[in-house]
């Protein structure tokens, strides 16, 4: 472990939306010795007050092992070494080997590395693009240092380990746990275990702790790993997800969603949207999501995130979602209710089988009719897993309608009929596209059932 290069600020001014801002940022090698304080460098121009405090900011080391891979992601060669703002280009430290409270001797400097590099805006104007977002989520930031004991270091100086405290994170997982992976109890709890945790971080981290442990699901966004990829038509797929911390997954209610967020590279924009939830909520291991890509009037396929994900989301691929919501779920039936009826149109089939799951789990004492249209040749999988489904609960009947189009959006009377049976309470669940499930609710309030006996779901909506 070594320095390349010390590097000190040549004042700038920064155009930033209009307005000239004074920046250090702009970093440039010095040669020979180079006195070092509990300031930082002698000479070195800096502008604004640290809001964790100038002391624990005072050197700003980045490995130089990171030089090339953003030589490659931004397309251009770094002017020179300092190029991200740093104090001290290292060698043979990079952010997954040094720990927070590690001391070093450098030359003769003792110093003590405080926390992981926070990027602002003004990266974004140093590099020329926003880029900020995709340094850190890249969690290649480099580390700030505090300085124990002032002296002379220079290009060429080794770094050596004096002190470390081996339970303590490395500035890698710092960074995944405080800014993206705070529903992680057991990392947060490992955050704050550290003996040289900054009081600052402290009390934040503290805070996220308190968050994440009373959390329905979890708090904030987690991230998965796609480790399946099944097709349900030309236009459907489901995907299954575990997390990629390899953690249990919490149980949730048949008929929720999950609300996903996926890059389909690390520079394009964050995409948000809701996925149904397929699967059977006890499974503890894995989620399985199932999307369908949306056409516009001309037939062509649209650019929203299920499209998005259709075509780009691979096994292996990853992507980070909220925990599951949406109450088109068994805990809006009434307590009078005497039976359950689900309606649905073609891949809505989808978060009736999550909600089967849970009917069979808790509520098998109510039977349960599913009346399912589709055309016969179109999501097959889904359908032989409702049938399977079927044959293992007496309790429940299953009524397809067969459509020879996609585009019959009515349920056949006699077919209605015989979904409500002699039922005096039914309780029903409706998922498919609006004119499906408005045209079913309308002949539902025509055979007497009231508005509190339906819940339905559009696409990926609840009303």
């Amino acid at each position: 472990m070594r320095v390349l290069s010390v590097n000190v600020a040549e004042p700038r001014n920064l155009t930033l939306k209009g307005e000239s801002v004074p920046t250090s940022i702009f970093k440039f090698p010095v040669q020979g010795p180079w006195r070092v304080d509990q300031r930082g460098l002698a000479g070195d121009f800096r502008i604004e007050k640290r809001r964790m405090g100038d002391a624990d900011h005072a050197l700003y080391a980045y490995p130089h092992e990171y030089y090339a891979s953003w030589q490659a992601e931004l397309g251009e060669v770094p002017e020179t070494l300092g190029y991200f703002g740093e104090n001290l280009t290292i060698e043979g430290l990079i952010d997954t080997e040094a720990r927070i409270g590690d001391v070093f001797r450098c030359g003769s400097v003792r110093m003590q590395v405080t926390q992981p590099r926070i990027p602002c805006r003004k990266l974004d104007a140093r590099v020329g693009k926003r880029f900020s977002g995709v340094f850190l989520r890249s969690r290649r930031v480099g580390f700030y240092l505090r300085v124990l004991e002032g002296g002379e270091l220079c290009a060429g100086d080794t770094l050596e380990l004096l002190d470390r405290d081996p339970g303590s994170p490395s500035i890698d997982e710092f960074v995944r746990v405080s800014h993206f992976d705070y529903w992680d109890i057991e990392g947060l709890e490992g955050l704050l275990a550290a003996r040289d945790l900054m009081p600052t971080w402290r009390e934040l981290l503290n805070d996220k702790l308190i968050r994440a442990r009373g959390a329905d699901g979890w708090f904030g966004m987690r991230e998965f790993e796609v480790i399946a990829r099944e097709p349900e038509s030309d236009d459907a797929i489901s995907f299954v997800l575990r997390c990629a911390r390899g953690r249990s997954l919490p149980s949730f209610e048949g008929g929720q969603y999950l609300t996903v967020s996926y890059r389909s590279t690390p520079s394009s924009p964050l995409i948000h949207g809701a996925c149904a939830l397929s699967g059977d909520p006890r499974d503890g291991h894995s989620y399985r999501i199932t999307v369908e890509r949306l056409r516009d009037a001309e037939g062509q396929k649209t650019n929203d995130l299920p499209s998005i994900l259709h075509r780009s989301l691979a096994v292996g691929s990853t992507l980070r979602a909220a925990a599951p919501n949406g109450p088109f779920t068994l805990a809006a039936v009434a307590e009078d209710c005497d039976s359950l009826v689900c309606y649905s149109h073609g891949i809505a089939l989808a978060p009736v089988l999550s909600l089967i799951h849970d009917w069979a789990a808790y509520h098998e004492q109510l039977p349960l009719t599913v009346v399912h249209a589709d055309a016969p040749h179109r999501h097959r999988r889904l359908r032989a897993e409702l049938a399977d489904l079927r044959r293992s609960h007496p309790q429940m009947r299953v009524l397809l309608q067969d459509l020879q189009e996609t585009t019959g959006y009515g349920i056949e009377k006699g077919l209605l009929g015989r979904s409500l049976g002699a039922a005096a309470r039914p309780f029903a669940f409706l998922a498919g596209p609006p004119i499906f499930v408005d045209t079913v609710r309308e002949a539902l309030l025509g055979v007497g059932l009231e508005k509190r006996q339906i819940r339905s779901r559009l696409g990926t909506l609840t009303r």
